[in-house]
This record gives structure tokens, C-alpha cells and sequence, in this order.
């Protein structure tokens, strides 16, 4: 598929009125014009946090208009274009390359596209409120994301798991559950402390289960991802029953047991895909553990909104 292919897909796909981001009006009358269509999703209580899917012809200028943080990911664009930002740490360019990031706050940012995004805007206060809870400490300085385009596998798959939780259960629903969709703004605040230089505390003393039980289970995840990791085995090499395993695992963690192997054998299929182009689907299906290519391409799209193939193809 070529990228007039894609772009046309996009388009086809993206299909809610433009009115559903709710700071569209907020934006002057050339800026709106640079959207070629959208899928958003606000939370339900004003103005906390929007995701969104965007397709747009030009880069719009979400920091002229709000006072939100914003992390953007390019899902696809013409690998000759580029977009040039200015966080107030200095001008740099984003390279025309899927899963290309920028980050920052009251900043501006020009560039012709087409590109194919997927955008996250935050309050400051509930990132400080996430940052704080998760360092336990004041928040730190993170202007060294703002400086810089970056490339994150593990944001790539958080951002992507937010939009499909999204796309699945629609946060403006009548019956919104918001704590559904806390756990990903807190992997997403997270992983951005990391890379701006941030230790996180894995679990505080209250949790029970012993952060050297967690870490011991989370490597002995990464080392037998191909194989059948049943709960009563995680359990006995965390050192609690397996009946309190999984409801520690998850305050530990913020998943349970089960979908956070799965996450970690979804980012290293990423790996695989981009990295071993003469390993087949069924040989990352197996090398990982999972029942079927069948069972891994739909497990992959549902995590990644993607099938491996495509994925491949534009990684």
C-alpha cells in the first residue's frame, strides 16, 4: 500500500464531525482549515485530557490555542516530510518517519503533510497530579522532551492500547467508567518521566507483595515469552498464593497479570517486525507464545489498531 492509499484509508475511516474535539472553535479559521478529518475523545469531565486520531494536510498549531502539555505520534507521512517545532527550548524537526514523537507545551510548529497522527493533549494539573502520585514527590523539570523529536517503542504501544481502550468504550458514553482510562494516562505520564531522565518508584511499601516479587515476575515474563506462563507459576515466584497474586499483581502494576504479558509480547512482536524482516507472522506467533498467527494478528490489531503486516510495512 502506498502512502496516497493510506491516507485515503485514513480519511474514510476518521470519520466524527470536527466539533467533537472540543477546542476546534478555539482555532483560527486557517488553522481548522489544515484538518482533514478526526476521530476524538474527550474525557467527560471538561477539558482534562483529549485523545485523538487526526489526518491533517498541514500541522495545526494545538499550543497557540491551549495551555495543555501535548505529545504527538505520526502514524504516517511522506518520508520527505518533515515538521519543524519550537517548545521554547529551540527549533528542531520532527523526521518525516513513522512513530516519530514531539512533546511540549506553548510552543509552535509549522509543516506541510499530509500526516497521519495520533495526538494526546493533557491538563497541566492532572500530569502534575499523575507525575506527583507516581514519583511520590514534587514533579520534576521535563523541558528535555521539549527540545527534541524522539522515537519510543513502549509509548508507540501505550498510545496505540489508549486509543483502541477509546475507540472500545468511548469516554463521552453515557455510562463512562473514568477509571477505565487512568491507568493509560498514568503508563503515558510515566513513561514520559523515564525518558526525561525520571526514577519511578515501582511499588510503594503499602502494596504487600515485595518489589522484588513483581520484578522477579516481570523478568521471568520477559525471558519465557514463548511460553505458557500459567498465574499459580507466576505466583509461586512471587512468593504469595495465587489467589492474591493476581490482585496484587494489578495494584503493583496497574494490569492484571494476564494483559501485561500480553503488552510486553506486543511491543517485542514491534521489535521482531522492524527489526527481523526475514522472520514470517507464524515465526514471531510461536517465538511468542501465542495460539496462532490467526490469535496474534488479532490480539496485535487490538492492542496496536493494526494488523503485523502493515505495521511492518511502515515501520
Amino acid at each position: 500500500m502506498n502512502e496516497l492509499d493510506h491516507f485515503l484509508q485514513a480519511k474514510n475511516r476518521l470519520t466524527m464531525p470536527f466539533s467533537t474535539w472540543r477546542k476546534f472553535h478555539m482555532f483560527p479559521a486557517a488553522e481548522r482549515d489544515k484538518l482533514v478529518a478526526l476521530n476524538s475523545y474527550n474525557s467527560s469531565e471538561s477539558d482534562k485530557w483529549n485523545l485523538r486520531e487526526t489526518l491533517v494536510h498541514e500541522v495545526i498549531n494545538d499550543c497557540m490555542v491551549t495551555e495543555d502539555y501535548h505529545l504527538s505520534m505520526t502514524l504516517s507521512c511522506d518520508h520527505n516530510r518533515s515538521a519543524e517545532f519550537d517548545f521554547g527550548a529551540g527549533a528542531y524537526r520532527r523526521p518525516g518517519q513513522p512513530g516519530a514523537f514531539v512533546f511540549g507545551l506553548d510552543g509552535v510548529a509549522q509543516g506541510r503533510g499530509p500526516f497521519h497522527s495520533i495526538n494526546f493533549s493533557i491538563s497541566r494539573k492532572l500530569f502534575s497530579e499523575c507525575a506527583e502520585q507516581l514519583l511520590q514527590r514534587p514533579m520534576p523539570s521535563i523541558e528535555k522532551l521539549h527540545s527534541r523529536a524522539f522515537l519510543d517503542t513502549g509509548m508507540m504501544v501505550y498510545l496505540k492500547m489508549f486509543l483502541n481502550e477509546c475507540q472500545r468504550h468511548p469516554p463521552n458514553a453515557k455510562h463512562e467508567n473514568p477509571d477505565l482510562f487512568l491507568p493509560h494516562i498514568e503508563r503515558i505520564v510515566g513513561r514520559l518521566l523515564r525518558l526525561s531522565g525520571n526514577s519511578i518508584p515501582e511499588l510503594s511499601d503499602d502494596d504487600q507483595l515485595q518489589t522484588t516479587g513483581v520484578r522477579s515476575v516481570i523478568d521471568y515474563m520477559q525471558a519465557h515469552l514463548g511460553d505458557e506462563l500459567r498465574r499459580d507459576e507466576l505466583a509461586k515466584i512471587a512468593g504469595v498464593t495465587p489467589h492474591y497474586f493476581t490482585r496484587l499483581f494489578q495494584r503493583a502494576t496497574g494490569e492484571t497479570p494476564r494483559r501485561y504479558l500480553l503488552g510486553i509480547r506486543i511491543e517485542r512482536a514491534q521489535e521482531l517486525l522492524s527489526k527481523n524482516p526475514e522472520l514470517s507472522i507464524a515465526s514471531i506467533s510461536e517465538r511468542l507464545g501465542f495460539h496462532s498467527s490467526s490469535h496474534f494478528t488479532s490480539e496485535f490489531r487490538k492492542q496496536t489498531g493494526i494488523t503485523p503486516e502493515v505495521f511492518r510495512r511502515y515501520s
